[in-house]
């Protein structure tokens, strides 16, 4: 039985996550939503509009990520006219499911059926469902291909997307945020994820936008891979600033007269992405 806490405990656990990017952040929410939601575990006692106004209250708090708040969006349009939330709400994100689950797939075959990576070294910065798809189809050229990872600071979610693409095969040397530039002749190519595009920035982790113009200085290519679901209509400057996150997150405890400020995300110039592949024909 799905409660209203059941669906309160679900965002929190979501907001919580620091790590993960906005693919896994959406896969692990309807995970969780579709387990709650299960018949089997007895009919649900919430009721539409307190279901419509969680998910609103959600989408609010997570509007850095476009994919969150278009399954939201989603939910929050086909629940207005349902009898029942449970049933209803199993079966549209079911649908949802059956669109987008395929997506990053499908960026990374439009990505390799146009760039040639073999033999290539590649730089890769945060973290990024879409880049790990990618990589999971060309582990079989693991051999072929060298990665340079950036940590990702604050909270290090660099270092997993390193574990996972060694884990398959790949030669990976881990840096800093900043530690690459010492390694810039070595790197063909830069890939990175997006969280939202508008008509003139893409929105990534900080860091991006001095990858993107390093590698212009250099030449390089700097390739973003996301879904169509990440761009927006709306200009950059219509949308609400990003809040600080965890001060605590950079030093714990500084000296008098420090003051650690943390944001998680950038406005990268979209003229410095060389391509923007997506889940749609180049």
């Amino acid at each position: 039985m799905c409660h209203v806490e059941d669906l309160k405990i679900i965002f929190t656990e979501i907001k919580s996550d620091n790590y993960s990017g906005s693919g896994n952040l959406l896969g692990n929410l309807i995970s969780d939503i579709l387990e709650c939601s299960d018949p089997e575990q007895g009919a649900s006692d919430i009721t539409v509009p307190e279901t419509i106004q969680l998910f609103s209250t959600f989408r609010d708090e997570m509007n850095d990520f476009a994919v969150i708040t278009h399954f939201c969006d989603h939910i929050i349009e086909n629940l207005k006219n349902s009898p029942e939330v449970m049933p209803d709400l199993k079966r549209l994100i079911t649908e949802y499911n059956k669109k987008w689950n395929n997506v990053n797939d499908r960026i990374a075959d439009n990505f390799i059926n146009n760039i040639n990576i073999s033999g290539k070294t590649v730089l890769l910065h945060s973290q990024s469902s879409a880049i790990i798809s990618l990589f999971k189809k060309l582990k079989e050229r693991a051999h072929e291909i060298d990665i340079i990872q950036t940590e990702s600071r604050p909270v290090l979610e660099g270092r997993k997307q390193a574990e996972e693409n060694a884990q398959m095969g790949f030669r990976v040397r881990i840096v800093t945020d900043t530690g690459f530039t010492p390694l810039l002749d070595e790197i063909d190519m830069a890939i990175l994820g997006a969280d939202r595009i508008y008509e003139d920035v893409f929105i990534n982790k900080t860091g991006s936008y001095a990858i993107a113009l390093l590698c212009r200085e250099k030449n390089i290519p700097v390739y973003v891979l996301a879904d169509s679901r990440k761009f927006l209509k709306s200009a950059i400057s219509e949308t609400q600033p990003e809040k600080p996150r965890p001060a605590g997150e950079i030093w714990n405890d500084p000296p008098q007269n420090i003051s650690p400020v943390n944001y998680y995300f950038e406005a990268v110039p979209i003229n410095l992405a060389t391509v923007i592949f997506t889940e749609k024909d180049q």
